[in-house]
């Protein structure tokens, strides 16, 4: 309703959204809204994705595939495009410019839709390419080749972690042209949104000057080769974490929402020595997160979740996870700043501060 609403808004007419909008995301469902007007410079159709609250699409996120594009963003991407074309013969919109944005997920699946429809062989195109827009913010990688893309446009937070994955180490990037909105008066900035808004505070050292080189040191440690549960590379990843990351997505966006709020409310309270006591051994882990599969009456093979309990251990107890778990001890505001950037309000307050203004006459 929002996203139809605001489209009318816009005085944007005929709005079509996906199906996953009226039903629970899964791991394969994608988000996007099209609508379309007149204008003076010749019909328009405006595509949106999807980026925030989508719950088991986290699952895509993390299917990398060993080779090629980003998988997940890609089989995406792919249902993207043609719903978009399918929208665009409907109501026979193809002399119109096409605006697509997305944000974190969206924008990623948008930036790999992107590529997709402009490698097309010419006969095979339905929208030409000099009336394809695209506008990203904060997009992850989904990329084996940088194309510089005149009309695609990523707006970035380089002090934004999200925006560094996939590592380049895997081998993925963006196409399209890259606009870092960073500003090192963020925190006063983000205040012009709200003024109750605190970001965590960053404590600056000579190893970790500021945010974009603390981001760069935790990938640079997280795909150092280790025998251990291994991510140093795209392969390493998709055959030893890979499994256990999207089997902890599927059941944590399978509970209620007031058992994650019960989750998390149990988590926070806890000190350090807690939180130590319940990852030093697979079977803790199993033994914490049970309860609340049960509290929903989840159906779950109990092996299995202790294995992947085990696998979440190695990772962080042996593994490359150990820096994560020492970062956050020893400068948790670090780590939570660097989080707390991706969130969307943040980018806004950013957007509107950049100079000069990003403007393209459609």
């Amino acid at each position: 309703a929002s996203i139809k609403s605001f489209y009318s808004q816009a005085t944007f007419a005929d709005p079509d959204t996906s199906d996953s909008y009226n039903i629970k995301p899964t791991e394969e469902t994608i988000g996007y809204a099209f609508a379309s007007k007149q204008t003076a410079y010749g019909p328009v159709v405006i595509a949106t994705l999807r980026g925030v609250n989508y719950g088991l699409e986290w699952a895509s996120n993390i299917d990398l595939g060993k080779t090629g594009n980003h998988h997940g963003f890609e089989v995406a991407a792919q249902e993207f495009i043609s719903e978009l074309e399918a929208y665009i013969m409907e109501y026979s919109l193809q002399s119109a410019k096409v605006l697509v944005s997305g944000y974190s997920r969206g924008g990623a699946v948008a930036n790999v839709a992107a590529d997709l429809l402009f490698k097309k062989e010419e006969s095979q195109r339905l929208i030409p390419n000099n009336k394809f827009y695209v506008y990203t913010f904060e997009t992850p990688c989904g990329l084996e080749t940088d194309t510089p893309y005149v009309n695609v446009y990523n707006v970035v937070n380089s002090a934004d972690l999200i925006t560094y994955f996939a590592p380049t180490q895997y081998g993925l990037t963006r196409c399209g042209i890259d606009i870092d909105i960073y500003n090192e008066d963020a925190d006063n900035i983000v205040k012009t949104v709200n003024e109750n808004i605190t970001l965590p505070p960053f404590t600056s050292s000579s190893s970790y000057p500021d945010e974009a080189s603390l981001i760069l040191a935790v990938i640079d440690n997280l795909t150092k080769s280790n025998s251990t549960r291994d991510i140093s590379t795209r392969e390493a990843f998709v055959d030893n974490m890979q499994p256990t990351a999207q089997y902890v997505m599927k059941t944590f966006f399978s509970l209620k929402d007031t058992t994650v709020a019960q989750l998390k409310s149990d988590v926070s309270a806890m000190d350090q020595t807690s939180l130590t006591n319940i990852i030093r051994s697979g079977q803790e882990i199993h033994d914490f997160i049970k309860p609340y599969l049960d509290l929903d009456g989840l159906t779950y093979d109990d092996d299995e979740l202790l294995e992947h309990c085990n696998i979440t251990c190695d990772f962080i107890t042996k593994g490359p996870g150990t820096f994560l778990l020492l970062f956050y001890a020893f400068m948790q505001d670090n780590f939570m700043r660097v989080i707390s950037m991706h969130y969307d309000y943040v980018v806004f307050a950013l957007l509107n501060a950049y100079e000069p203004a990003l403007v393209v006459e459609l």
